[in-house]
């Protein structure tokens, strides 16, 4: 399931848009954080191990 905190929260934090997300505890608002987090990182070759 999503919360509604992600629902309305994820694609803007995706496009990098400032977002202020207040919400109670275990809603989600770590997992949006991390997941924008991890959408903005660009690999770059020859720096992962296999």
């Amino acid at each position: 399931f999503i919360s509604i905190v992600q629902h309305e929260s994820i694609p803007q934090a995706i496009l990098g848009t400032d977002i202020v997300c207040q919400a109670k505890s275990g809603m989600g608002k770590t997992a949006v954080f991390v997941l924008a987090t991890l959408q903005q990182l660009e690999p770059v070759d020859g720096q992962v191990k296999k």
